[in-house]
């Protein structure tokens, strides 16, 4: 029998959707960026985080039970494939845009780094995203041991600080996995062996370790916290701790990075809008809009940027003032009629089972 949906937790996930889309409605790459739009744009960082959070906590109840080989299909149904088709789109969408553009070089350029479009997601920035959850859904084998052994729950926080402290600083080091170039460990390599990232198993090697890390530490808070979250204790201040926990995510988006570490920050944006929709859902009663914002907000993660480009490209040859900067109003604008048109296509096509199962993974 399916466990009923947390409608709080569905209402989060549409609004980091909403935030993807915002922060993939303009920055640096299109051109000046207001420093009020830049500052506004940093508010949503914690999509991701989320996303990550998400994943993890939902993932303990499977450790908990055993994974078993129906989970590893799932998985792979869930997340492989629609990381293979929607690579697959996004190449023949840009080939067939610059052929129609009469751009031959650009067609070449995007084939100039194959490992990048098969492990990093580089066929769409979005993408990345799917090599990452493949990685924490491979540590969950890790938890599934800890589990077996009955490992208490201050070895699991003392694990947790270890993994945020080396993953924060994976980060001030500038250690971390590049969005663009889709590299790890450059700094590091630069000093030992300069060319070890054009070799394509090292670098595979060095992503991949790059993302455990990132991994590691939402794999160890969720063990921590899946059990504590719906202890009778706390429940029965539910309504205290909603409005902590709301207070406090906004103070960490707007103000966090002046008195936190950056992992840290990070961690606490993922978990604390997670425990806030957990709590939320008891107060928020099934709403079909909500529960279908939710169930397509995988597929406006993966859909979205086309959505984007469309805009870019009416807005371009229309209303060009617009496009000469990056401000709050272009951003909002894009972003709003983006998420709106990403929504409806998902939801129409998530009707066909097919389509459903393999291209979004639902």
């Amino acid at each position: 029998m399916q466990k009923p949906r947390l409608v709080g937790v569905d209402l989060c996930r549409g609004i980091a959707a909403y935030a993807v889309v915002l922060l993939h409605s303009g920055d640096q790459s299109w051109g000046y960026i207001s420093p009020l739009a830049s500052e506004f744009r940093s508010f949503f960082y914690f999509a991701v985080p989320f996303f990550l959070a998400t994943s993890f906590h939902f993932s303990m109840g499977k450790v908990y039970t055993g994974l078993t080989v129906n989970f590893w299909k799932q998985r792979f149904q869930r997340i492989i494939m629609p990381y293979i088709i929607w690579t697959i789109f996004y190449l023949f969408s840009k080939i067939l845009i610059f052929t129609i553009n009469k751009q031959p070089d650009k067609i070449k350029e995007i084939f100039l780094d194959p490992v990048s479009i098969i492990f990093f997601g580089g066929a769409s920035l979005q993408l990345y995203y799917l090599p990452i959850l493949i990685v924490g859904t491979c540590s969950l084998i890790i938890a599934e041991y800890l589990v077996k052994r009955h490992t208490r729950v201050s070895v699991l926080a003392l694990l947790s600080i270890v993994s945020t402290f080396i993953y924060n600083l994976f980060l001030v080091s500038g250690n971390d996995f590049q969005l663009g170039p889709n590299v790890a460990f450059q700094n590091i390599v630069k000093l030992i062996a300069p060319n070890a990232n054009e070799i394509p198993l090292l670098r595979i090697i060095f992503v991949q370790i790059a993302f455990l890390i990132r991994c590691l530490p939402y794999l160890f808070i969720a063990m921590v916290f899946q059990p504590l979250i719906t202890r009778k204790e706390y429940t029965k201040h539910i309504n205290f701790l909603t409005l902590c926990l709301f207070v406090f995510f906004i103070v960490v988006c707007s103000y966090g990075k002046l008195f936190l570490p950056i992992a840290v920050q990070e961690l606490f944006l993922g978990y604390s809008l997670l425990i806030l929709g957990i709590y939320l859902s008891k107060y928020i009663k099934n709403n079909n809009l909500i529960t279908s914002l939710g169930f397509c907000s995988f597929g406006i993660y993966l859909i979205h940027t086309i959505f984007i480009n469309i805009f870019q490209i009416i807005i371009g040859k229309n209303l060009p003032v617009l496009m000469n900067q990056v401000t709050v109003f272009s951003i909002l604008m894009i972003s709003i009629c983006s998420f709106l048109l990403s929504w409806i296509a998902v939801y129409l096509m998530v009707k066909n089972k097919f389509i459903a199962k393999y291209v979004f993974g639902t």
